[in-house]
Parts: C-alpha cells; sequence; structure tokens
C-alpha cells in the first residue's frame, strides 16, 4: 500500500513542478498528467498563480518572511509505492488522479506525476492551495490521514491489498478491510472475544463447559 505525506511549498512552486515533470523520471512525460492546468511546469505555474491571487491576499511569487515560513502556496503529495505492492507505472498514475479529484474535487488544480526512475515507484502531486471556486486546501494531519484512508481504500478496490491483509487472506482468515484496520489498531470487538475464548480454553473440561 502506499504512503502518503505532504509538504508544504512556500515559494518555489515552479521549482516543484519542474521537478514532478522531469522526462528522464517519467518517461518523456507519458506518466504526467493536469487538473484544471497545463502539463507543463511554467504553464502550469501560471495558472496556479491567477487562481491563486484571485482568491488570496497574498502574491504567488512573494519571497519568504525574515521570521516564519509565509503563506503555502501549494501542497506537495508524495503517494509512494513498495515494490512489493507489483504495481505499474499506469495504476499508479490512475491512482494518483483519482486521489485527486475524489479527495480535493473536480476543481482542484493540481500536475500528477509518476516517477519510474527508483525501485519503488511513487507519484507526485502539486496541488494549488486554492481551487478553481476558492476553496482552500489545508496541509494538516487531519488532511494526510483523510488522503491516507481515501488512497488505501482506492487501492482495495483495485486489488491491491496491504501486505498484512494478503497474508491473512493466504491463511485463511477472511478479514474484511475495516477489520484488519480495526485489529490493526487495537480496536477489533471480534480480536477481544476471540481473546477472551482463548484464555477460557485451557479452563474448560469440554466443550459443553466452554460453551
Amino acid at each position: 500500500m502506499p504512503y502518503i505525506k505532504f509538504v508544504c511549498v512556500h515559494s518555489t512552486v515552479e521549482q516543484s513542478l519542474r521537478y514532478i515533470l522531469n522526462p528522464d523520471k517519467t518517461d518523456e512525460l507519458v506518466y504526467s498528467d493536469s487538473l484544471n492546468c497545463f502539463n507543463d511546469a511554467h504553464c502550469a505555474y501560471l495558472n496556479m498563480k491567477a487562481v491563486f491571487e484571485q482568491h488570496s491576499t497574498h502574491k504567488f511569487n512573494e519571497p519568504i518572511p525574515k521570521t516564519g515560513k509565509g503563506t503555502v502556496k501549494a501542497i506537495h503529495i508524495i503517494q509512494s509505492f513498495s515494490p512489493d505492492d507489483n504495481v505499474t507505472p499506469e495504476q499508479v498514475q490512475d491512482i494518483a488522479k483519482e486521489l485527486v479529484l475524489r479527495n480535493f474535487g473536480e476543481k482542484a488544480q493540481a500536475v500528477i506525476a509518476t516517477h519510474i526512475d527508483k525501485a519503488h515507484i511513487h507519484a507526485h502531486i502539486i496541488l494549488n492551495t486554492y481551487a478553481l471556486d476558492g476553496q482552500k486546501f489545508n496541509s494538516n494531519w487531519a488532511a494526510v490521514q483523510k488522503a491516507r484512508d481515501l488512497s488505501d481504500n482506492i487501492c482495495i478496490e483495485r486489488g491491491i491489498m496491504p501486505i498484512m491483509l494478503k497474508f491473512n487472506y493466504e491463511k485463511g482468515d477472511n478479514y474484511s478491510y475495516g477489520e484488519w484496520k480495526h485489529r490493526k489498531q487495537g480496536t477489533s470487538w471480534k480480536a477481544r472475544i476471540a481473546e477472551y475464548i482463548d484464555s477460557l480454553i485451557p479452563l474448560a473440561k469440554d466443550l459443553n463447559e466452554l460453551l
């Protein structure tokens, strides 16, 4: 399953766009796409600048202040898969695009690129902090967790399961994804019942007494 990371971009939006749209990392931009902007670093930067400045009181190219980090202009989202996931670049690109659409909406402005230059395939998303309609996106713990959960669900829908869930299926433990998450977090009532029964087995003389 992919690991999701959010990085706030305060002043280097065009540099970030150029980095993710590197032809050497994306098979000559075959694995790249965009939503509500051009699929070119400089043009995408200008598109995002126009939308940002329409809805914000700040300038898109304003420098970082001497104190503090300054205004977040874009969010750099990294969706990194393990080699054990056995995903193709096409799958990763499609999953990343679906994540943007389902998590941020059709009016979000983003550039999506999948890098294939490492053993672990990973997608990069540069998201404008403002959507076309003025909705503002924030980078905080709740936003990251929401994106991680949605990313997991999208992968499950496409047959890409967590390694532990695959292991349980192979053993014959047919946990649902929800049950797997509860067991992982220690909040499964089914697991608590199973542990209680296990504790009673040594004390029972036979099955009737156990029941």
